[in-house]
Parts: C-alpha cells; sequence; structure tokens
C-alpha cells in the first residue's frame, strides 16, 4: 500500500472514530452497568490512595483495569464520569483499529462498514465499550498490539517490541484474552513469514517474534517486582491465576448457578422444542439492554409462548462464530495452495489465528456479555467472506445475495437505532452522588438515589460492606470498603474468605451493610457458597430500612447491628419442633401431617437466624407446640415472608397467625396478612411481644400458622416466624 493511500486510510479511521464518540456520547452516562464496572472503580480509589491490589483488595481479573483506573482518578478526581468518558476514548479507539484491521483484508468500502457495525453492535453488547471493563480494555489492548505488528508484511523491530508491550499489558488486563491474543500474535507472525516464503520470499530472521515474546514478557516481569515488594506476590499468583485456573478451571464447562457455577454455553439440545432450563437463564444469553427494554414484550409474545424458535436462534447463534471461524480456515488452507500474492495470503492467515485466538478465550461464563466482546476481531473475516462470495457468484444470485444484505442491514440498523433511542429516553433519571451522576431506568434509580442519600448521611469514614457485591450506591456515595473482598463469589481462592469478611466487620462494629435482596438467576445465593457468612450476617445483623419500588427493580436494605440481647429465654420453640404437631386446616377438614419435616422446619433466611418456617397452604397450615409456661413469661417473635421470595413470589398475599390454645380456649396473639407484592410495605416483618402471665404454670400449646390465598399446597420456606421464644423475667 502506498503512502498516500495509507494516510487516506488513516484520516478515514480518524473520522469513524470521532463518528463513533459522537454517537455514543448520549449514552455513556445512562445505565449503571454491573457489579464488575464498581468493583474497577471502587478498587481504583483504593489503589490510588496508597492500598496494594490483591493484598488489600481481592479479584480474580489481572490488575491492568485497575491500576488504569488509579491512573486516572489521580490526575482527573475520583468520578465516574471520568472512567465513562475514558471507555468513550477507547470504543472510538476500537472502532479506527477495527477498520484499519479490516482494510487489510477488504476495500474501503467494506472496511468502513464493518466499522459502523460495530458502533451500532456496541449497543447490543452494552454495558461492554461503556463501562470499564477487563475485559474490553484486554480485548482493546490485545487487537491493538496485532494491528501494530503487522504481521502480513515483514516486521520491524521496533513495531514488534511496541506490539508486545500491548500485548503484555493485555494479559495484564484480562488473562485469558490476553494470553490466547498474544499467542495468536506470535501465530500471526509466524504463518505471515511462512506465506512470504512460500510465495518466494528470502527467509525472515526470528528476531522480531523473539523480541515480540520478550516486550509481551516484560511487563509481567515488572508487574512480579512490583507485588513482591509490596509482599503481595503470592496473593497476586493465588487470585490471578489459581483462582482462574484450579479455583474456578474457566476453560471447564460450568455447571450453572444451580451448581453454584457459571453459566456454559447454551446447551444444542433439545433443538426443536422449548427448552426450560435455558427460559429459566434467558437474561445471560440475551443482550443485557434489549432484554431490559423488551422483556416483557417478549415473554408475552406468541413467539415466545407458543415456538422455540428464540431458544432456536440462541443455540445456533452461540455456535456460528466456530462455524464461520472453521469456514475461513477451509478457505485459507485452500488459498495456502493457489494464491500468489504474498501478502494477502499473509493477512489472510495471520488474521484467522488472530481472531481464532481471541475466541478461544471464551471461558466461564459463556454467555452474551462474554461472546459479545470476543465476536469482535471475527467481523473484518466474515467481510472478507462476503467479498469473496459476491465476486464468486453470477449476476443474478449475486444481485439477490446483495437485496439480502442490504435488508438484513436496513432492519439491523434500524433495531439498532430504536435500541438507542429507547436508551436514551429510558434511562433518564439520575442518581447523584459526591463521586459523579449516573443516570438509569426511574424506578431503578429511585432506590440507588435512596441507598446513596442514606449512606452519604453516614459518617464520611464509616466503611460499607456490600452483599453480594460493591454497588454503584457504594462508589457514588464515596464511603471506603469495610473489607478486602468486594465480591462474594462461589469458591474463593480464600477458604476463609468469610471468616475474614466477619473478622473485618467485627473490627468495625459501626460498619454499613447494604444488603441486596433481588437475584439474577446467573449468581448463585449466598447461602449456597458461603453459609458460614450468611449465617454470620444474620446472627449479627438485622433488617433495616428497606428500598425498592416494586418485585422487579432493586431491591435492598441497609442492615443495622443487633442489639445486645437482655433477656433469659426460658425455652426456644425452635428447639421443640421435634415435639410438634403440624396439620393441614381446609374448611373443616383437619389432615395431621405424619412425616412434618416438609411442611415446618428452622432455617436462617436473609439477615433472620432461627426462623421456624411453615409452608402455607391453602386453608391453613398449623404448627402447634406444647409448652409449660414459666411465671411472668412472654412470648416474643417476628413474623413475615422469606426476603428471599420478595421478587419472585408474585400476586399471593400471605396470613400468618399466632395463638395459645389452653383448655379448649383459643386466645388469638397475632394476625396479620402480607402481600409483598402488592405492597412493598409489607416486606417489613412484625414484632410480636406477648404477655403470657395468664398462662403461668400451665400447659398451653402455642400454635405458629400460615395460610395464603390461592397458593397451590406445594411445600417451601415462604413464611416463617423469626426466633419464636419464651423469655421469663
Amino acid at each position: 500500500m502506498d503512502p498516500r493511500a495509507r494516510a487516506g486510510d488513516r484520516a478515514i479511521a480518524g473520522g469513524l472514530a470521532l463518528l463513533a464518540a459522537a454517537l455514543h456520547a448520549p449514552l455513556i452516562f445512562r445505565t449503571v452497568g454491573g457489579c464488575d464496572e464498581w468493583h474497577i472503580l471502587t478498587a481504583g480509589v483504593r489503589l490510588a490512595a496508597g492500598e496494594v491490589m490483591y493484598r488489600d483488595v481481592t479479584h480474580i481479573a489481572g490488575p491492568g483495569s485497575f491500576y488504569l483506573a488509579a491512573a486516572l482518578f489521580r490526575l482527573f478526581g475520583a468520578r465516574f464520569e471520568v472512567a465513562r468518558l475514558a471507555m468513550l476514548a477507547v470504543f472510538a479507539t476500537m472502532t479506527a483499529v477495527l477498520y484499519l484491521l479490516t482494510r487489510r483484508l477488504t476495500g474501503r468500502a467494506a472496511a468502513a462498514l464493518v466499522a459502523l457495525w460495530f458502533v451500532t453492535f456496541q449497543l447490543w453488547c452494552m454495558p461492554h465499550w461503556q463501562m470499564m471493563h477487563y475485559a474490553s480494555l484486554g480485548l482493546f489492548l490485545v487487537t491493538c498490539a496485532f494491528l501494530v505488528l503487522g504481521a502480513e508484511r515483514p516486521p520491524r523491530a521496533g513495531r514488534a517490541v511496541v506490539a508486545g508491550l500491548l500485548a503484555g499489558a493485555a494479559v495484564l488486563t484480562k488473562q485469558d484474552s490476553g494470553a490466547l491474543g498474544t499467542a495468536g500474535c506470535l501465530l500471526a507472525l509466524a504463518l505471515g513469514s511462512a506465506a512470504r516464503r512460500r510465495a518466494g520470499g528470502p527467509r525472515e530472521s526470528w528476531r522480531p517474534l523473539l523480541l515480540f515474546a520478550a516486550a509481551a514478557a516484560a511487563p509481567l516481569v515488572v508487574a512480579v517486582a512490583y507485588f513482591w515488594s509490596q509482599h503481595a506476590l503470592w496473593p497476586f499468583v493465588l487470585q490471578t491465576a489459581y483462582d482462574t485456573l484450579v479455583q474456578h478451571p474457566l476453560f471447564v464447562a460450568g455447571g450453572g448457578p444451580e451448581r453454584v457455577d457459571y453459566v456454559p454455553l447454551p446447551r444444542l439440545f433439545p433443538l426443536l422444542h422449548q427448552d426450560a432450563l435455558l427460559r429459566g437463564r434467558m437474561l445471560s444469553y440475551v443482550p443485557g439492554m434489549f432484554w431490559d427494554l423488551h422483556w416483557r414484550e417478549v415473554v408475552a409474545s406468541r413467539l415466545y409462548r407458543d415456538t422455540n424458535l428464540l431458544e432456536l436462534a440462541i443455540k445456533l447463534g452461540f455456535r456460528l462464530p466456530y462455524v464461520l471461524l472453521l469456514i475461513e480456515a477451509v478457505a485459507t488452507a485452500r488459498a495456502w495452495r493457489r494464491e500468489g500474492d504474498a501478502r494477502a495470503l499473509a493477512a489472510r492467515a495471520a488474521h484467522l489465528a488472530f481472531a481464532a485466538a481471541v475466541m478461544a478465550a471464551l471461558s466461564k461464563p459463556r454467555d452474551w456479555i462474554h461472546l459479545s466482546v470476543v465476536v469482535v476481531p471475527l467481523a473484518p473475516i466474515v467481510a472478507r467472506q462476503l467479498g469473496a462470495l459476491d465476486a464468486a457468484l453470477p449476476r443474478i444470485p449475486r444481485d439477490v445475495v446483495r437485496t439480502a444484505l442490504v435488508a438484513v442491514g436496513a432492519l439491523y440498523l434500524g433495531l439498532s437505532a430504536d435500541l438507542a433511542w429507547r436508551a436514551v429516553v429510558t434511562y433518564t433519571a439520575p442518581i447523584h452522588g459526591t463521586r459523579g451522576t449516573a443516570f438509569a431506568r426511574p424506578r431503578d434509580a429511585e432506590t440507588l438515589q435512596q441507598l446513596v442519600d442514606a449512606l452519604e448521611a453516614t459518617p464520611a469514614s464509616r466503611p460499607v460492606l456490600a452483599v453480594p457485591c460493591v454497588s454503584a450506591a457504594t462508589f457514588l456515595a464515596a464511603r471506603p470498603c469495610a473489607s478486602r473482598f468486594p465480591w462474594l463469589w462461589p469458591r474463593d481462592a480464600y477458604r476463609d474468605r468469610d471468616q475474614q469478611v466477619l473478622a473485618s466487620l467485627d473490627a468495625h462494629p459501626d460498619a454499613t451493610v447494604v444488603y441486596t435482596l433481588s437475584h439474577i438467576p446467573s449468581i448463585p445465593r449466598l447461602q449456597g457458597h458461603g453459609p458460614a457468612l450468611f449465617e454470620g450476617l444474620a446472627t449479627r445483623y438485622r433488617m433495616g430500612p428497606i428500598f425498592g419500588p416494586d418485585s422487579v427493580h432493586l431491591i435492598a436494605t441497609l442492615a443495622e447491628r443487633r442489639p445486645s440481647a437482655r433477656e433469659r429465654v426460658a425455652l426456644r420453640l425452635t428447639d421443640r419442633l421435634a415435639a410438634a404437631t403440624v396439620e393441614r386446616v381446609r374448611e373443616e377438614t383437619v389432615e395431621r401431617i405424619d412425616g412434618p419435616d416438609v411442611l415446618a422446619g428452622v432455617a436462617t433466611w436473609a439477615l433472620t437466624p432461627h426462623v421456624l418456617w411453615v409452608a402455607p397452604s391453602a386453608g391453613e397450615t398449623r404448627v402447634a407446640l406444647p409448652v409449660r409456661v414459666p411465671p411472668g413469661a412472654r412470648l416474643r417473635l417476628r413474623a413475615g415472608v422469606n426476603p428471599d421470595l420478595w421478587q419472585t413470589l408474585g400476586p399471593i398475599p400471605v396470613r400468618l397467625r399466632v395463638a395459645v390454645e389452653a383448655d379448649g380456649q383459643t386466645t388469638e396473639l397475632l394476625a396479620i396478612r402480607r402481600d409483598v407484592f402488592a405492597h412493598p410495605g409489607d416486606r417489613a416483618w412484625v414484632p410480636l411481644d406477648a404477655d403470657l402471665s395468664a398462662f403461668a404454670g400451665r400447659e398451653v400449646t402455642i400454635v405458629l400458622a400460615a395460610a395464603a390465598d390461592g397458593w397451590p399446597g406445594s411445600a417451601g420456606e415462604v413464611a416463617g416466624f423469626e426466633d419464636p421464644r419464651v423469655v421469663r423475667p
């Protein structure tokens, strides 16, 4: 390529970058991303203040994105907008890089279309390329390395060194895509050299390849030296290598949240029928912003209710990139035997090696948000394949294919424009905090703003523990973290993680706990993988103010320290459950249950220990416990609905009742009706402190009962009574 053409391509690439930035600027602060973004930003603040990654802040990702955030915050201040604007610059630059890479395989028009595809594709993989994230940053760095390397032409020493440094930085940012992308660059160098040699060129030196490898290793050597000097080398290795390769073997199929694991690739079968398992994980396999804006319409549509077409599209779509890579591998192998243009062949082989290596980095979780990042290097290959198809077809089939492609492109552009417009008019509510302002859907922003305000009302030095992960509210409110663990994830590298977190809370008894009670299918619940922490939190804290307008949007509470117990417990009813009688009452029929374990039990619920739960029935389920009442005794408990079901219970009111039966007489002590679906205020549990002195010295039966209007009769931990106990003066 002559210098004038190269200069023209650079100008076009720059124009496309500016266009990408201009088109996405209205969206840059909208949506609050996911937990990963807030992990990175919060860690950046801590590192900028002098803490050390892995020693003081844990995470399985490489240090690149965290120290980048720290550097930005030191230069421009610790604000949400700083990180988002940095990512806008990264996204715009990535658009230019993609254009220049595609130009190695196609003409300008096709390359420009690929760049424009990426500009719109960002809407379908949001919040990637919008939030600061190690996956998108890692791909950006290693793709820049591949561009600088220029494996289609004999590489110079300087290019090899710069490319190697970029690749090494990618490895330190996202281990899997960085390492495999670097391996792809090495293979691309070798294939480019072999292609030129095959076309009659001179034998090339191995020096550029060795320089590239040495330069790629340099950032890792620097990182090892740094963490060793900070007494953090073992935590660095433990979290970034052991955790990802042994503790969470990323390249082994995930078992899904049902097995306290990441979601796997969507299974192929059943292929022609509806797939209940996939539907339960639908949020993981579809574009996030599209699902957030349209899930109600999708679920209500006949396409979803009566067919399996959506599941089929997901199953085939997740496998399409591998099919395209296979087609390109076969086409490149054929061209290797026939192609006379060494540079064109080297460019094809090099890009195939790089794209295949990056695709191989699709490790757990194998969901859409991760697939949408690693498929980006495939776009130039698809452009080349379509160009080759267009050249090979006769006129009439070629016109048909062109018409079809124009129609598909117009549909894609229209859907993308609609998605962008809906995002602009939907994510309009500001969430103001000390560290910036984000925008979200109004009902989501309502909860987050309340949390930010509540945190900002506490002393600035009071630390916060967020369960299960550092939240937007913690960062925006500028409150320090109470623990070195920003997220509570299954099978942590530290086997004593739960004990470390509890010790941190005990060292800061004034700490605030932000406890999220909403769940998404892809994240296992804390009690499934951290039972000691789950139990420890419940015994130390209780529900405080509860935030969340309804069951669809975010539900969270600011937990409160439990006051020291100043009571003499005569007996706990949870200890007497084995002696209880369990009955189902329906109209005039009383059914005694011989095996009561499925209808009643003792459990710990979120921030609610010693729960004697009673499975409701369409009539009433009664647990009758015989008790001898001591003089001056009182019955104390709290009654309510399981917090883990506030999001999913639906419009089924639950009735809870407490009564004392003695000498054929029934004295009702508590009768409440809780509809957590229709009335968010019903989430709060109701206390009971009943005087039993009238029954002193007598054998009585304390009845704990639950019923649910319209309940199908299935068992379950739905209604409960927290720590029912008889206390004496």
